[in-house]
């Protein structure tokens, strides 16, 4: 991850989108990047007076960091598939588009890691970097608990890889717990007090179960979502004996 690669926040003026918006920048100032703040809107001038707004939030709370406001016609997945694609980190809040409800697959976090909820979606492309969700719940941000990373096993090395950068930038402990034999529940229960928690997914949406959607769901701490390659297909005796 190099300092010339900004973080993008997606933000749309809920208080959702402005906990996000506050996370962000103070991960551009971890990272000594530059922020981009992306308004998905069918009109940029409506857009114009609340990126401002937000503009001058992020600066007023990180004096000296760079911000960049991008008013972008489209909907919210499309437009920041296009901005992120060299992104250090993509970040937007826990809620489905349009403010509705934040049932975890139609958030745009989930929709940005896995690439949506069908085949076809899936096909128009997903972000190749982590993407941090951030969930609108009251409260003060946790910035020195430690991170918390579930991983199963070696395939998970780019996740873990991850989780030792955020646990080094920000001076503080990496723990680690597989899923099993853990339950969805009582993985929730030990976000209590973590800064953040790293979750592996398989680009093939493969690992979409239960632990995921508890995560996205009821996290106490925002969750970082880290595209991993999928696990190699299982070779069956009969495809491996030779044929002729």
């Amino acid at each position: 991850m190099t300092t010339q690669r900004h973080v993008i926040v997606g933000f749309d003026g809920s208080p959702t989108a402005t906990r996000a918006l506050d996370l962000a920048a103070r991960e551009a100032e971890l990272r000594g990047s530059a922020l981009d703040i992306v308004y998905a809107v069918p009109d940029r001038d409506q857009a114009e007076p609340v990126l401002a707004a937000a503009v001058d939030r992020a600066r007023r709370r990180h004096p000296g960091l760079l911000t960049l406001p991008l008013p972008l016609i489209g909907d919210p997945v499309t437009v920041l598939l296009r901005c992120a694609g060299t992104a250090a980190l993509t970040v937007v809040g826990a809620r489905a588009p349009g403010g509705q409800s934040a049932w975890p697959w139609r958030s745009v976090g989930a929709r940005l890691a896995y690439g949506g909820t069908t085949r076809a979606a899936r096909a128009r492309g997903r972000v190749a970097g982590p993407v941090l969700v951030v969930r609108g719940d009251p409260g003060p941000a946790r910035v020195h608990g430690d991170v918390l990373l579930i991983a199963a096993d070696g395939a998970d090395a780019e996740a873990a890889l991850h989780a030792f950068e955020e646990a080094d930038r920000r001076g503080v402990p990496l723990r680690v717990l597989p899923p099993s034999p853990h339950s969805a529940d009582a993985l929730v229960e030990a976000t209590r007090g973590a800064a953040v928690t790293v979750l592996p997914v398989h680009r093939s949406g493969a690992r979409r179960g239960r632990l995921t959607r508890a995560l996205l769901h009821g996290a106490h701490c925002p969750v970082l979502l880290v595209p991993v390659p999928p696990p190699p297909r299982a070779v069956s005796p009969r495809d491996a004996s030779p044929r002729g």
